[in-house]
């Protein structure tokens, strides 16, 4: 067997490296983090809400609108169209002396 004590860790494959112990995040950058993300989630809950209340109020106005088109095509009197009985004649000029 060869002599690896001479070999540098990354040469030496019998090198394990030991294990690095978990760096625990501070109280305050844990703080921030939950505060950032209570915030980023609320603001897109409330841009949610808005998004739905504008669907709501645009399926709302559309059933009125509707509603009102229904009542005027309803309400709407049918004109037969009309032959005129007398030819149109073109009148004389009135003199304004």
């Amino acid at each position: 067997m060869e002599n690896n004590e001479n070999l540098l860790p990354v040469e030496n494959p019998e090198f394990t490296e030991p294990p690095k112990a978990a760096k625990k995040p501070s109280n305050k950058r844990n703080w921030v983090y939950r505060g950032l993300m209570a915030i980023f989630a609320v603001i897109f809950l409330v841009s949610a809400g808005f998004l739905v209340d504008y669907y709501i109020e645009s399926t709302r106005q559309r059933n009125q609108y509707d509603d009102l088109s229904n009542l005027v095509n309803q309400n709407r009197p049918t004109i037969a169209p009309t032959q005129p009985t007398d030819p149109v004649t073109p009148s004389t000029p009135v003199d304004p002396s």
